[in-house]
């Protein structure tokens, strides 16, 4: 992987974690203080955003390497990846988050990776399906 695509693939990565983080927030707000359920949730939230500052120091070291390297693009202008890669990769998440304890920030980190995955593969083909792509 170029150092362009770890940056991109880091980037795609924290976005896609702090999303789902949004969507637990916004879930456990409807949820009565106390409950199991939202005790089970904030648990899950405090792992996830443990994951999100561990992406983050990895961002900040692909950017400081990437100083050293003339020529780089912005992450937006690195071109996707190949449908047939990001599908391989979601089709191990899906078989990875079958063996993971339920609840865990494992099994949030794995269902988040399927659902950055399923969307990069969206946008990959939806580029693909456009005249010219």
């Amino acid at each position: 992987m170029t150092h362009e695509a770890e940056l991109r693939s880091a980037s795609d990565t924290f976005l896609s974690r702090l999303e789902r983080l949004r969507d637990l927030e916004e879930e456990t707000r409807c949820l009565t203080p106390g409950t199991p359920r939202m005790r089970s949730m904030t648990e899950e939230i405090a792992e996830l955003a443990r994951d999100v500052v561990g992406i983050a120091e990895v961002q900040d070291q692909l950017a400081q390497r990437a100083g050293d390297i003339p020529g780089l693009r912005p992450i937006d202008d690195v071109p996707p990846r190949h449908a047939h890669t990001v599908l391989e990769e979601w089709r191990a998440a899906e078989r990875r988050v079958a063996s993971v304890e339920r609840g865990t920030a494992e099994e949030a980190a794995t269902r988040a990776d399927i659902d950055r995955l399923r969307g990069e593969y969206r946008r990959v083909f939806d580029l693909n399906a456009q005249p010219g792509g």
